[in-house]
């Protein structure tokens, strides 16, 4: 095997998506996931603890996705057509974040599971404009599937 089909491995796409994208979005899910689990097979008296951790984790993490944005549109220039949609998109996730640690619990994932939800729409409309890769919302689908879906059992436990 050559040097180039070592690198053309190490960098090959699964499901449209690059391999290490892939490996570090799985990587996000691990707190959400490592929560949820802990919230239905640990103490019950620990599910309002564990309840808090997936709270704020969904906020870092939902904030984090706004920056992708602000990433987009400091690599473009100012003339371009979409840096002004990244800039205010970007800064989108995190004003809904922030409300959501203050508010009782339940009322906070709940706006949090509106922000995952709101952020993918986003990441489709700049993809289908051409706006950040294609192969970025096919990435975001599951990962935010998965992230609601902890968020769901979390409200529930």
């Amino acid at each position: 095997m050559t040097i180039t089909n070592i690198e053309n491995e190490k960098n090959k796409n699964i499901f449209g998506i690059p391999r290490f994208p892939l490996i570090l979005g799985a990587m996000g899910l691990i707190p959400f996931w490592g929560c949820t689990i802990y919230s239905l097979l640990g103490p019950l008296e620990t599910s309002n603890l564990t309840q808090t951790f997936v709270l704020f984790y969904g906020a870092i993490i939902l904030s984090f996705l706004g920056g992708v944005h602000w990433g987009c549109a400091i690599s473009r220039s100012k003339q371009s057509t979409h840096y002004k949609k990244h800039l205010i998109f970007s800064v989108i996730p995190s004003l809904l974040g922030w409300p959501a640690l203050m508010l009782p619990q339940d009322i906070g994932i709940a706006i949090l599971m509106i922000g995952f939800v709101l952020t993918l729409l986003i990441d489709i409309f700049f993809s289908e404009i051409s706006s950040i890769p294609k192969w970025y919302p096919k990435l975001r689908k599951p990962l935010s599937v998965s992230v609601i879906v902890c968020l769901i059992i979390a409200t529930l436990t």
